[in-house]
């Protein structure tokens, strides 16, 4: 017998026997009666009331027997994934076949029982091997954190609040404070595997449970542990990736979540160790549901479902993925946790998203753990634990130990000085970003001074080691053939594209290969026909950033945050590659409506932007990892210039290229506002009168993304060009603002700004020329700078700002909210704006708001510092933790609006004037000839203007 097999299971079961009376009486039982088989099926037969009472009896021998609780369980597992197969035997035995007939003719004998079980126990030894034996990060590599997973992990805190308590509306608090499960205000401080445990067997809950983190958080590696803890109880775990899941709305949850229990039960090296992975046709899960145990005194289902990571849910289909997320979490609610006479166990992971929270999944009662940074003596433990484990290694060892653990004591102080400073905003207090930081620190004698507080500069730091010899801080020699140095970079940067492209965090070897032939990555062309073992694809899965896994099952980052990483870095280095392929000044597009001559450059280029920036919107994540780069990579070739570079880093380009990227840019955004790509070409082929046309390219971005290895009897879902049309509008946008701030900024604008009189700035702008539609030239102290101005279009009076928007929020979702929210628009030209929007996490510091009308708007967490607003109006709006300081307010009319403000400190020039406003004005300074009357003032105000009350 298996348990019995198992020393340490066989000495945790009890010698000494009860007496023969006492063991009589617990396995007193009546024999069944022929009525007690209605109903019985070979099918559904662990959920018939007679195994119930079979199970009781047998649990009473056990205990009998002298076995602990949990070893109860296991035996109960272990016959009933036997029962259907022996069951079965016996009754078709012809030996007893005139016995067993009517029984026989009474059932219907299915087949699946026996083998859907031997797939779960495969899944969870799949899962052991996860955390116990394969290596943490990476595979073959010095870089590479070799030791298990069960070895080094930290175990985590979480906050445990319920939705309603998070979700209630607290008169008392400020938005930011009303139940926020991220302060430790909100849910206390518990250790989460604990929690957890503890709600399995809650009698009161029945619901799902719920545990969110930010990235990197530690949410996957929990469940991994978390499914050791499960099994331990005697439960079954089942963990599903959802991005696994195909959320077909004619797929049932049960068919969809066995294909993606297929895909998680095993991977190459596992596989080489105990078999080839079971086919789908031996899984039948839905019978499953109904098995229900004794555990802590309740009836629940032994299966415990964990599905892990609803934000990487595919958004491949046009559909979008609230609604994908809406429909599955829908489908777990009605078949799992609806309807069923004892309880199903179901934990669900995943990045807090408002998506989840609009998909009414959440109930007042469900209960919400959210992981918790790591604390001082658990960062200290894990770095200690990580530190043994890298000077436990004899290869490269790059300094002695003393060295070493000299960096580690310096980085944890520096992390005291960030926790003191910055209130907890330093990246080591996020497990995967402090075991990448660690890593770093102990492989590479100079890391980046700003890795504690910016992950970016972390993640382009590890690039440059890992990339460099494919994986090894130092040359392996040839003997490992591995694509490295800016090939492999250059490969990630089109394997992070085909995934984003796709709206997947994996790709299918097969597409893989003819997405990065159509890109014209040469490498892939011998890793097509060769076999995974010793083809350039091989070599590349073993590099640092990817997880080695099944051929079938496609190529996937280590983790989402590091495709996020490498696709922006995708982006960075192909605008850069316009400058440096093309250092011509071409004439300007006419007619509006045509298209770039085949000829002309901008026509390749283009094509290239749309491809990489058309099918999908660009995360708050990789906006984040953007934004980094492009300052970083500015900087350097401006004020940053004369430092050395680093030979691991990507090449850097001078300030003129940038310059050409700056205003190519605006050009593409010209052709964007045009709706060039919206419209079909006309042509008139050579020796012919009459017209045809191409294809607008909007539609011919949306052929390519189905994926190239959809079945045949399969149509794809195709794009809405609509969709195409604001993915390309929302980034152009927003890449434009970004390159031509940045460019200013190097050459000086921020730093005269700070020093010099705003209204110096002031007459330049009204005196600046335009140069294009979308892009002006205002000169100031001598210096001559570039401004985008992305609403005007051919008339500086107009103002496009309203139907540029409406184009964008066209799409229906935007992961950021409504446009224009979430975006760094500083230092644009923002003219004759007349517009009724939402702008929410906005910066439009340094910029120029000229003749505009806000009616009905809405500010709120906006930065307007060092602004000049002139001859606007903003009525009917409010705003709400407004930084207007040091901003220049001329002839500016606020009428009938809300203000909360802080640290006002405006420089106002008049008459601006505020009327029958309520104004929150807290230790506020204003300067100049403006009026306020009519206002209802709170608090303290110090005007030296005329007040009028």
């Amino acid at each position: 017998m298996e348990i019995e097999a198992d020393p340490e299971r066989r000495e945790r079961i009890a010698r000494e026997l009860p007496k023969f009376e006492t063991r009589q009486a617990l396995i007193a039982h009546e024999p069944e009666s022929v009525d007690a088989f209605a109903g019985f099926r070979i099918n559904s037969a662990l959920s018939h009331a007679l195994m119930k009472r079979a199970d009781k009896a047998l649990c009473n021998v056990a205990a009998s027997a002298g076995y602990p609780p949990d070893l109860k369980l296991l035996l109960i597992e272990g016959v009933h994934k036997r029962f259907a197969e022996k069951f079965r035997s016996i009754i078709s035995d012809g030996s007893v076949k005139e016995k067993f007939d009517p029984l026989f003719r009474l059932i219907s004998i299915g087949g699946k029982e026996f083998s859907t079980h031997a797939v779960i126990s495969r899944h969870i030894e799949y899962q052991f091997w996860r955390l116990d034996t394969a290596p943490a990060l990476g595979a073959d590599s010095a870089m590479s954190v070799s030791a298990p997973l069960s070895r080094i992990y930290e175990p985590l805190d979480c906050g445990r609040l319920t939705w309603g308590e998070i979700n209630k509306r607290n008169v008392n608090s400020s938005a930011a404070e009303k139940g926020n499960p991220f302060s430790e205000e909100f849910g206390g401080r518990h250790i989460m595997l604990a929690e957890v445990l503890k709600m399995l067997g809650d009698s009161r809950l029945n619901d799902a449970i719920i545990i969110q983190g930010v990235a990197g958080s530690g949410k996957s590696v929990f469940t991994q542990v978390l499914c050791a803890e499960i099994r331990k109880l005697g439960l079954r775990p089942i963990r599903i990736r959802m991005r696994d899941l195909s959320h077909e709305p004619n797929k049932s949850l049960m068919d969809d979540v066995a294909v993606a229990l297929i895909q998680n039960c095993g991977d190459e090296a596992f596989d080489e160790r105990v078999g080839p992975c079971p086919s789908i046709s031996d899984l039948d899960l839905a019978p499953l549901l109904d098995e229900s145990i004794p555990f802590n005194g309740i009836w629940i289902c032994p299966l415990v479902f964990i599905f892990d990571g609803w934000d990487e849910i595919s958004i491949s289909a046009s559909e979008g993925f609230r609604v994908r997320v809406e429909r599955t979490l829908n489908a777990i609610r009605q078949q799992m946790l609806v309807g069923r006479s004892h309880r199903v166990r179901v934990i669900l992971t995943g990045r807090p998203s408002e998506d989840v929270n609009a998909a009414k999944f959440l109930q007042g009662t469900t209960p919400v753990l959210t992981v918790r940074p790591f604390s001082k003596n658990q960062l200290s433990h894990f770095a200690k634990v990580l530190t043994e484990h890298r000077l436990s290694l004899s290869i490269n060892q790059i300094q002695p130990a003393s060295a070493v653990e000299e960096r580690i004591a310096k980085l944890l102080s520096q992390y005291d000085e960030e926790e003191e400073n910055g209130g907890g905003q330093s990246i080591l207090g996020v497990p995967l970003l402090a075991l990448l930081a660690i890593w770093l620190v102990l492989n590479d004698p100079n890391p980046p001074k700003d890795m504690l507080v910016e992950r970016t500069s972390l993640y382009r730091r590890l690039a440059d080691l890992t990339c460099r010899h494919g994986g090894n801080v130092t040359s392996a020699g040839e003997r490992a053939a591995r694509i490295k140095g800016g090939k492999l970079r250059e490969l990630l940067h089109h394997t992070a594209a085909a995934m984003t492209l796709r709206g997947t965090e994996h790709v299918s070897f097969e597409e893989w290969s003819v997405r990065l032939n159509a890109s014209g990555f040469k490498e892939s062309e011998a890793a097509a026909i060769d076999s995974l073992a010793d083809n350039p694809f091989a070599r590349f899965m073993l590099s640092f950033f990817l997880t080695p896994g099944i051929r079938e099952h496609g190529c996937e980052f280590l983790h989402k945050s590091f495709r996020e990483y490498f696709f922006a870095e995708a982006i960075v280095e192909a605008i850069k590659a316009i400058a440096l392929q093309d250092k011509g000044v071409h004439p300007r597009r006419v007619p509006y409506w045509k298209h770039f001559e085949q000829s002309d450059p901008r026509h390749a280029e283009i094509y290239h932007v749309t491809l990489l920036l058309g099918p999908q919107w660009l995360s708050p994540e990789v906006l984040r990892n953007l934004s980094w780069l492009l300052e970083w990579d500015i900087r350097r070739s401006g004020a940053d210039s004369g430092k050395s570079m680093d030979e691991n880093e990507t090449a850097p380009i001078d300030l003129e290229s940038w310059k050409r990227v700056r205003d190519r840019l605006a050009t593409f955004w010209d052709w964007w506002a045009e709706g060039v790509h919206l419209r079909p070409q006309p042509y008139r082929p050579a020796g012919r009168t009459d017209v045809q046309y191409y294809a607008p390219i909007a539609v011919t971005i949306s052929e390519s993304l189905p994926p190239v290895d959809l079945p045949k009897h399969r149509l794809p879902e195709p794009v809405r060009v609509t969709t195409i049309d604001a993915h390309l509008g929302d980034a152009l946008f927003r890449l434009n603002c970004l390159i031509h701030f940045y460019i200013n900024e190097v050459t000086g604008w921020t730093s005269l700004v700070e020093q010099g009189d705003l209204h110096s700035f002031w007459s330049a702008w009204r005196e600046g020329i335009d140069i294009n539609p979308y892009q002006r030239e205002i000169e100031c102290f001598g210096v001559k700078w570039i401004v985008f101005r992305p609403f005007s279009g051919e008339s500086s009076k107009a103002s496009f700002a309203e139907e540029f928007f409406s184009r964008i929020n066209a799409a229906g979702w935007r992961p950021n909210g409504v446009m224009p929210r979430g975006v760094d628009m500083r230092g644009c030209e923002l003219s004759n704006v007349n517009i009724d929007a939402q702008f929410v996490e906005v910066n439009l510091s340094y910029s120029y708001i000229s003749g505009g009308h806000f009616y009905n708007c809405v500010f709120g967490d906006i930065g307007i510092y060092q602004a000049i607003i002139e001859g606007s109006d903003f009525v009917v709006s409010s705003f709400n933790k407004v930084d207007f300081q040091k901003s220049l307010l001329l002839t500016t009319t606020f009428w009938s609006c809300r203000f909360n403000i802080y640290d006002w400190n405006v420089v106002s020039v008049g008459p601006s004037v505020v009327e029958e406003s309520e104004v929150d004005f807290m230790d506020c300074v204003a300067v100049g000839s403006s009026k306020y009357y009519k206002v209802e003032q709170n608090g303290c105000l110090t005007l030296a203007g005329k007040i009028d009350t």
